[in-house]
């Protein structure tokens, strides 16, 4: 009994610190009551994705579908991701061909409402870091992923 007692609460401490669960717990109170603000439709600065793979690049042909995610963490134990790498799947063999690092994650539009003293430095991280692990962050991350590798590609061959 001593020991489901126990591992019950070391469960459920690493559930709250774990960023995904508390994050998803408050998104919707601290955005939309807050500042009246959309998480979901806002952007991120694409200069800061690193890309492991020249632009464009012939060698591959990537898809929306063919694109896959990965969460990089820090330790084995930290729940705290550092990085988001998406990798080009073609059969058995994956390829890194982007990543994008938390502490370079942008976002415009929460930088503006700091300059206009709308939200603290505190409040702008934590909603940085909620953005990081939105799920419409992956999306626009393979999107402009695939963007800058298939229509570059395309406007070089028809030059």
């Amino acid at each position: 009994m001593v020991v489901l007692m126990v591992c019950f609460v070391l469960l459920l401490a690493l559930l709250l610190r774990n960023p995904n669960f508390t994050h998803k717990t408050n998104l919707k109170f601290f955005t939309k009551a807050s500042y009246d603000i959309s998480l979901e439709e806002m952007s991120f600065s694409y200069e800061r994705i690193v890309y492991y793979t020249s632009i464009p690049n012939l060698n591959i042909k990537p898809t929306l579908s063919t694109l896959k995610e990965k969460y990089v963490k820090a330790g084995f134990l930290d729940p705290e991701v550092i990085a988001i790498q998406i990798y080009h799947k073609e059969g058995d063999n994956e390829k890194l061909v982007a990543e994008l690092l938390q502490k370079r994650f942008d976002v415009p539009t929460l930088d503006s409402l700091l300059g206009e003293g709308q939200i603290t430095q505190k409040e702008m991280e934590r909603l940085k870091k909620i953005k990081f692990y939105h799920k419409t962050t992956i999306d626009m991350l393979k999107k402009e992923v695939l963007n800058r590798i298939t229509n570059e590609q395309e406007i070089r061959l028809n030059a």
